[in-house]
């Protein structure tokens, strides 16, 4: 977990709490790998990896959108527009929005977490790939998909940014 930042989870229902979520120009970071940000490699219109950047690596931001009762989509905030996909394998790449399946997500509140750095509590959530019922997990390095386990791998947040980059 950064530096900074103290985890503060709360009892989670027996079934997790699915949020709709509908948000514009958001960093995905990842509370156990020192906050690195979700990105999409490339500038691929096709496609690209799903990446994890340094906190002070700029312009990887998101757009979130809730399809209830479908899911969310992730789509890149700047670039080329490309979803959050994934497939079975445990790959998570971005390719054109297509509206599928590997394209919607689910948000699982897991409770909140406060930064002391910007002096601020963040609703921290375990994003589940809807086709698959994998979790968005990280390395550090790298984003991709695994069974859920409820590690701090498998954890992220949002930080809105205003509009001048992350």
């Amino acid at each position: 977990m950064a530096l900074g930042a103290v985890w503060v989870g709360t009892t989670l229902p027996a079934h997790a709490e699915d949020r709709s979520i509908n948000v514009t120009h958001v960093d995905l970071q990842n509370i156990a790998t020192s906050w690195t940000k979700l990105a999409i490699e490339g500038e691929d219109p096709n496609g690209g990896s799903a990446r994890e950047y340094s906190a002070t690596t700029g312009y990887l931001e998101w757009n979130i959108q809730d399809h209830a009762p479908n899911g969310h989509t992730i789509q890149e905030y700047f670039g080329q527009g490309r979803c959050l996909d994934s497939n079975e394998a445990g790959s998570a790449y971005g390719i054109p929005c297509n509206g599928g399946g590997y394209q919607r997500w689910d948000f699982n509140y897991q409770g909140q977490m406060w930064d002391s750095y910007y002096q601020q509590t963040w609703d921290v959530y375990e994003i589940i790939d809807r086709q698959t019922g994998r979790c968005l997990d990280g390395d550090g390095v790298n984003g991709y998909t695994n069974p859920c386990n409820g590690g701090a791998y498998q954890r992220w947040f949002m930080i809105q940014i205003n509009g001048t980059g992350g």
